[in-house]
């Protein structure tokens, strides 16, 4: 499963903190496998998303893309975690 995270820029970083905690908690609940994409509006952002991905200590299994590029070309876009980038 994949969710997917539009983030429209409205959100200071204790609120995404608190998004990639909540989805950490309902992984630990769960056990079971998921991603989240978090889809955001600018380059700079996706650069803030990966540095919340190392803070939290986030796995693989949390990516971002910059909203434009996955929308012009969705298997094109470069997916980036905290260790890599990569396109579907």
């Amino acid at each position: 499963m994949i969710y997917l995270e539009v983030e429209m820029g409205n959100h200071e970083k204790p609120a995404l903190r608190a998004k990639i905690q909540t989805y950490q908690k309902t992984y630990r609940d769960k056990r079971e496998q998921f991603c989240v994409l978090f889809a955001v509006p600018t380059e700079e952002a996706a650069h803030e998303m990966i540095e919340l991905f190392a803070e939290t200590n986030a796995t693989s299994h949390y990516w971002v893309v910059v909203q434009n590029e996955f929308i012009a070309s969705p298997l094109e876009a470069q997916i980036s975690n905290q260790n890599s980038t990569f396109t579907l």
